[in-house]
């Protein structure tokens, strides 16, 4: 009757258990936690840039359709601007 006892309350124990493909996050650090810093500010970091977007360099080839600027196929020369 004992092990009968045991048996049932390790088995109630064994299902009552975490998930195994659950994962345990550490909680956020107190500071965000209250709301007391936040890291999200409301500005544009856009209107800081001097050059007034994102310089970027390809080796596509230019396209010729409307809409597009730049084709799949590479081209034998860098490009260099500024979106």
């Amino acid at each position: 009757m004992l092990l009968l006892a045991f048996l049932s309350i390790w088995f109630l124990s064994a299902c009552a258990s975490t998930p195994v493909d659950q994962l345990v996050l550490m909680p956020a650090p107190d500071v965000f936690e209250h709301g007391d810093w936040d890291p999200f500010t409301d500005h544009d970091p856009i209107k800081n840039i001097p050059y007034g977007g994102i310089l970027y360099a390809t080796d596509r080839e230019p396209a010729q359709e409307p809409g597009r600027y730049y084709r799949d196929a590479r081209g034998h020369v860098l490009r260099l601007g500024v979106a």
